[in-house]
């Protein structure tokens, strides 16, 4: 495949603007005394919820899992990063990726948070992937088809 053909291909995955972001707190009690280990005996599975929405009514969404109480901090530290994506489109977003996520770790808002503990890596995590969501479905292609378009030094940056 040419460079002009690979870069057409990468266009058709990712020209997607984001108009604006949701985010949802979503939580499942099991009852108690069934916890998943033994630390954890009575958690509330739950997952923060990111979604990306474009002009046409496609949504790009990105889930967290996490186990109880602290879903709604991630929630809203999903929220704050997912805001600064309105406006883009997600061909921009996507294509130095690794630069805009390392950007988004070291915002100092959140900064004495993470990025490498849990509520700042989750909200990351959930908004990461309503970004690679939003790709396939604006070219109605699958996610591995999209990747498989990509140089090799993109995948690393993304």
């Amino acid at each position: 495949m040419s460079a002009a053909a690979r870069n057409s291909a990468i266009v058709a995955c990712f020209d997607f603007m984001i108009q604006k972001i949701s985010t949802r707190d979503a939580r499942y009690p099991i009852g108690h005394g069934h916890g998943s280990d033994a630390i954890h005996k009575d958690p509330i599975y739950s997952y923060a919820v990111t979604q990306l929405h474009d002009d046409k009514g496609r949504t790009g969404v990105g889930l967290a899992f996490t186990l109880g109480e602290g879903n709604q901090l991630v929630c809203e530290a999903a929220k704050f990063y997912a805001e600064r994506l309105v406006g883009k489109s997600i061909e921009e977003i996507m294509a130095d990726f690794g630069t805009l996520q390392r950007a988004m770790a070291d915002e100092q808002q959140f900064r004495w948070l993470g990025p490498h503990k849990g509520v700042v890596q989750l909200a990351l995590a959930s908004v990461t992937n309503a970004c690679w969501d939003c790709g396939p479905k604006r070219a109605a292609r699958r996610y591995g088809n999209c990747c498989s378009t990509f140089r090799p030094n993109n995948r690393r940056h993304a």
